[in-house]
């Protein structure tokens, strides 16, 4: 009969904290639970007595993660928030290489940042915006944010175009971009700023984007403005 739980037996030379270091030093986004034990040394059954699965442990670093940051915003006009939600979560998505992705893909990963979430909701209803469109403003924020970070890596990364091992120091993305642009006529066809360049390198357009969604929920609301401090009331 199979035995439901975790292992029994000695207790393991190692702590979940040393797992969940492990696994967030290999990459949220690819480590593996060989590749963590190979990192501890053990063999990867001895894992089993601290995790259940990848899923679990990945979880469990989600969970880190989201303890560490800080999306304590103070009270403010609902836009500075909203723009402070931006630079905290772009500093997350960096200190965090791979997160990004994870929270693409992984449909429950976001589920760990609910704490996050409620903060950051509470601060724009503080600063005057509604209950709804706060969580609209804060799904926007995410999705620009998010697929930005990934789009911004997939360029800072080197690149090969076979897809095999290639010296970072002679090629990245953004330079295999620019050299397609460089050897074929997509110059005449994309519009100049569009073309590959190094200011992509930071966060792209992500700023701009965010003053436009600004801009687009505050002529949508359709309310009065509020004040600072001032919850909405109204039936959602």
């Amino acid at each position: 009969m199979k035995r439901l739980g975790r292992p029994t037996g000695p207790k393991p030379g190692f702590a979940s904290d040393d797992v969940i270091a492990a696994a967030l030093d290999l990459g949220v986004d690819s480590f593996t639970l060989s590749s963590v034990a190979k990192r501890l040394g053990v063999a990867t059954s001895a894992l089993y007595r601290i995790v259940s699965s990848r899923e679990d442990l990945l979880d469990m670093c989600l969970r880190r993660i989201a303890g560490q940051a800080d999306f304590a915003i103070p009270v403010a006009p609902w836009p500075e928030v909203a723009r402070e939600c931006v630079e905290r979560m772009w500093r997350l998505l960096e200190d965090h290489p791979g997160l990004a992705r994870v929270l693409m893909v992984v449909p429950w990963a976001y589920q760990a940042f609910a704490s996050e979430i409620h903060s950051v909701r509470s601060a724009l209803v503080e600063g005057g915006l509604g209950e709804e469109d706060a969580l609209i403003l804060i799904d926007f924020i995410a999705d620009l944010t998010i697929s930005t970070n990934i789009q911004v890596g997939a360029l800072r990364a080197a690149w090969s175009p076979e897809g095999g091992p290639v010296d970072p120091r002679l090629r990245t993305g953004v330079g295999a971009a620019h050299d397609r642009v460089a050897n074929g006529t997509a110059a005449r066809a994309i519009p100049s700023a569009l073309l590959p360049n190094a200011e992509l390198l930071d966060r792209g357009w992500l700023d701009r984007k965010i003053d436009i969604v600004i801009a687009g929920v505050d002529a949508g609301t359709g309310n009065r403005p509020k004040a600072v401090g001032e919850v909405d009331r109204s039936p959602q």
